[in-house]
C-alpha cells in the first residue's frame, strides 16, 4: 500500500506514469536482484525490506548480489513491528505462557508465519537464547496465518502487526518493537516480558548502487514528501499497524539497520532447518518492484 501510496505521490509531482511492477518469486530475491542489474538511470528503483536484504542473506549466503555493495539504499518509508497472536479463547496470556506450553506439548507449540526470513528468525533466536520449542508452520501472508490460529488449527502466529490488528478472533500478547504503538497502548513489547529480542518490518527505497547523487537527492524528497503526509500516516498506523513515520535518509542509517539484522542472522545455525526448528511447507513471498516512466531528475 505504502508504495503505491508513493507511485502516485511521484506521477503526480513529477507529471509522467510510475508503475508498480510486481516480482514474485524466491523471498524477495527475484525483484531485488532485478534492481541490483538495473541501470543507474532513474527510471528502476526498488522497495527494500529486511527477507532478501538483510535476513534473508544469513540464511542464504550465496543470494547473487551483496545487500550493501549492490544498491544504493536511500530513503525509509514505513515500519512494521512483528507481532505475536492467539486466539481470542486461547489461555494463553503472554509469551512466557506460549513458551510453557511448548514445553508441555509434544513437538511444541505451532507457531505460523508468513513464510518471510524474519519471523523465522526470531522464533530461532527464542529457541537459542530461551529454549523454545516450536515448530514453524509458514503461509502465503500474515492474515492466514492468523485466520488459522482463530480456527483453533495453530498455537499461535507471528507476522506483522498489521496482519492482526483488524481480527476481533485474535489476541496480539506482544509487539517486537522498542516500545508499545500508540494505537495500542496495552500491548506489551516482548523485551517487556523478559526476552531481549525487537524486529521491524521495514520498507525502504532502495536504486542500484551508481545511481547519481542528484537522482538519489531527489528520489529521497520525493519520498519524505509522501510518506509525511497525514492521510497516509494515518491510513499505515491505524488500519495497518505501522510505527509512526521516521525520517531516515542517509545510506549509512540505512546500511546499519541492514548491518544490525545481518548481526542476528548470523547466529542462525541452519539453512533449511535446524535442530528444534522444523519448517512442514516451502514458503514463498510476493515482492515489489518500482519501474518509473521518466528518470527522476
Amino acid at each position: 500500500m505504502a508504495t503505491r501510496r508513493l507511485a502516485e505521490h511521484w506521477t503526480a509531482t513529477l507529471g509522467q506514469p510510475v508503475l508498480v511492477e510486481n516480482r514474485p518469486g524466491g523471498g524477495g530475491v527475484v525483484a531485488t536482484e532485478a534492481i541490483a542489474r538495473a541501470a543507474p538511470d532513474g527510471y528502476s528503483f526498488g522497495i527494500g525490506n529486511a527477507s532478501p536484504i538483510s535476513t534473508g542473506p544469513a540464511l542464504d549466503p550465496n543470494l547473487p548480489y551483496h545487500s550493501l555493495r549492490n544498491f544504493r539504499h536511500l530513503a525509509m518509508l514505513v515500519e512494521f513491528p512483528l507481532a505475536i497472536a492467539v486466539a481470542q479463547n486461547s489461555a494463553v496470556r503472554d509469551v512466557p505462557g506460549l513458551l510453557a506450553l511448548g514445553q508441555r506439548k509434544p513437538g511444541g507449540v505451532d507457531i505460523g508465519t508468513p513464510g518471510t526470513a524474519g519471523p523465522r528468525l526470531v522464533l530461532e533466536l527464542l529457541r537459542q537464547r530461551h529454549g523454545a520449542a516450536v515448530t514453524i508452520v509458514p503461509y502465503r501472508g500474515g492474515t492466514s496465518a492468523g485466520t488459522e490460529v482463530a480456527m483453533g488449527r495453530l498455537d499461535a502466529a507471528i507476522a506483522d502487526f498489521g496482519s492482526f490488528a483488524a481480527n476481533d478472533r485474535l489476541r496480539v500478547i506482544a509487539l517486537l518493537s522498542d516500545e508499545r504503538h500508540p494505537t495500542r497502548p496495552e500491548i506489551p513489547t516482548l523485551r517487556e516480558q523478559g526476552f531481549d529480542v525487537t524486529f521491524n518490518v521495514t520498507f525502504w527505497l532502495m536504486a542500484p548502487a551508481q545511481l547519481p547523487e542528484a537522482i538519489a537527492a531527489r528520489a529521497t524528497a520525493l519520498t519524505d514528501e509522501a510518506m509525511r503526509q497525514p492521510e497516509i500516516q494515518a491510513l499505515l498506523t491505524t488500519r495497518f499497524g505501522a510505527m509512526p513515520y521516521r525520517p531516515i535518509f542517509s545510506p549509512a542509517l540505512t546500511a546499519a539497520i541492514i548491518a544490525e539484522k545481518c548481526s542476528l542472522g548470523r547466529g542462525f545455525p541452519g539453512r533449511q532447518s535446524s535442530a528444534g526448528v522444523m519448517v512442514r511447507r516451502p514458503w514463498r513471498l510476493r515482492r515489489c518492484h518500482i519501474r518509473t516512466g521518466t528518470p527522476v531528475r
